[in-house]
């Protein structure tokens, strides 16, 4: 019996991982501007995704689409909303915007106006929601992965390459 239970247990973790892959596979090809480095990490694991209003530092409301993951989140840009036309239906296409580490993350949540307040870096973000079960259980996983997280993606492959001073800097070294 416990061969059983344990081919089982093999079976649904497997399952589990091709069904993170192909959620991967499918922000990869709906996100623009995400660093290669980003989908060559296998451990991130895909959480949630959602549109929601945030303020960012320089207190502006704008509705972006959050996509969480168990040690970053995606903060992207809305390009093109899905809608009907003639028949067929357009997907949804993104641009990330940035990329907040849960190691280098705080986040606190505000009750009375059912919002998560995020900091990581020079950075913080303010994201609302419409209904206080949204934000509670966002607040959960955010608040889990910020304490535990420890995955570091280098700073270059946040911004998608590198800078060309750094390059430059780089190539005159080697000379």
């Amino acid at each position: 019996m416990a061969d059983v239970k344990d081919v089982v247990e093999f079976v649904n973790e497997r399952k589990r991982a091709v069904e993170n892959l192909t959620k991967i596979s499918d922000i990869k090809d709906t996100v623009t501007k995400v660093p290669d480095a980003f989908f060559r990490n296998l451990t991130h694991s895909f959480i949630d995704a959602t549109d929601l209003k945030t303020k960012n530092k320089q207190d502006k409301t704008q509705l972006r689409h959050l996509i969480l993951f168990n040690d970053v989140l995606l903060i992207c840009e809305i390009k093109k909303s899905s809608r009907r036309t003639g028949g067929k239906t357009e997907e949804k296409e993104y641009k990330m915007k940035q990329i907040l580490e849960f190691s280098e993350c705080s986040v606190e949540q505000v009750p009375a106006d059912n919002s998560i307040i995020l900091s990581g870096g020079r950075d913080k973000w303010v994201i609302f929601f419409e209904v206080p079960y949204m934000c509670n259980m966002w607040y959960k996983n955010l608040e889990s992965f910020c304490a535990n997280s420890v995955a570091k993606i280098p700073e270059e492959d946040q911004k998608g390459k590198k800078s060309k001073k750094k390059e430059r800097r780089g190539s005159a070294n080697n000379k």
